[in-house]
Formats: C-alpha cells, structure tokens, sequence
C-alpha cells in the first residue's frame, strides 16, 4: 500500500508541484521574508489551481462529454481537497522548522538588498 501511495503522488503531482515550484524560486529570489510568508501561504491554492487543470487535462480522453461532466466535479474535490490538506500541513511544518531555528538563533532573518538608488 505505502509503494502505491507514494507511486500514485509522484505520478500525480509530479508535473504540477515542479511547475510551481520553480515559479516561486524564480520569482521569490531578493525578496522580503513577509513576501515569501505571503506566497507560502498561497502556495497550497496554487497547487490547487494546477492540479485542477490536470485533472481537466488527463480526463479529456474519457468515454464522452456525458462521462466526463460526470467524473470531472468528484475527481477535482478529491484530488483539490487533498492538494489543499497536504499542502497547508507542509507549509505549517516549513513555517514551524522556521521559526523554531530563528528562535534557536541557528538561522537569521536576511535583509534583501534595496535598489540602487538613483
């Protein structure tokens, strides 16, 4: 059962988490903390969103339109809902492994750097 849950989550959320991963390291680069503490907790909505489309995506290729207006609204809530859950328990343990290192001073809060002024 553990090979197949974790075959099924690579598969399924493979292509979209990758996606928005490398969008908020290409856009999160020099900037604020509070800005970064914005966008993870958007992140899981996001995933969502992504997930969503490939939802629509892979099941494009069902029996029918009838089969898949039938099948679209069940998937998207469980896959949705899921995405949701497991995503704003991966951002609440990142945020507490954050906080617990800044209160141990093992990490420290860093200033990006301001723009040339002109």
């Amino acid at each position: 059962m553990p090979i197949t849950f974790y075959t099924f989550g690579i598969l399924l959320w493979f292509v979209p988490y990758t996606i928005l991963a490398a969008g908020m390291w290409i856009w999160g680069r020099n900037k604020s903390t509070t800005v970064l503490y914005k966008l993870a907790m958007l992140a899981p909505v996001l995933l969502l969103v992504l997930m969503l489309i490939e939802v629509v995506l892979v099941s494009l290729p069902s029996d029918g339109i009838a089969s898949f207006a039938n099948d679209i609204p069940s998937q998207s809530v469980l896959v949705g809902g899921f995405s949701l859950v497991f995503g704003y328990l991966c951002v609440g343990f990142a945020l507490g492994v954050f906080k617990f290192l800044q209160a141990k001073k093992l990490i420290t809060e860093e200033i990006p750097p301001s723009a040339p002024v002109a």
